[in-house]
């Protein structure tokens, strides 16, 4: 039962959240100024690794149990209706994945606000350069 409400309280915020990111993409093309271009890119990058992150999060649930000493992982959510557990580990993977990037992001925010406010705003090249470095550790990791 209490799972239940979880994904009751869960499921309808990332359906939320993924609609309103969707939103904010269209805004980011159809608003975002000159002034505010490299911003923009910050931004775009926040929106896909947290859409991602959240169309993989209403496939799957994880459920962790602990019993005599043992973890045990149990995938739960529409990912399980297909039958195949290769799928719900690979969306679960990818979910988790979402994860880590969005710390480096929020990390990545920091400093961006920080080095706009003490020099001026980087070029697009810049900031891609440096967003580029960033990804990298966890791209490394995912990828190997």
């Amino acid at each position: 039962m209490p799972i239940e409400i979880t994904r009751l309280i869960r499921d309808p915020f990332c359906t939320i959240s993924f609609l309103l990111n969707i939103l904010l993409i269209a805004l980011i093309y159809a608003k975002a100024t000159d002034n505010l271009r490299s911003y923009s890119i910050l931004l775009l990058n926040f929106v896909i690794i947290e859409i991602i992150t959240e169309l993989y999060c209403l496939f799957v649930f994880n459920r962790v149990m602990v019993k005599d000493g043992y973890d045990f992982n149990a995938i739960t959510g529409p990912c399980r209706l297909t039958g195949k557990d290769h799928l719900s580990c690979a969306f679960y993977a990818v979910m988790m994945q979402g994860h880590t990037p969005y710390s480096v992001l929020l990390a990545f925010g920091f400093c961006y606000r920080f080095y706009v406010i003490k020099y001026s705003t980087p070029t697009n090249t810049q900031l891609l350069g440096a967003l580029f470095l960033a990804y990298a550790p966890t791209l490394i990791v995912y990828v190997s």
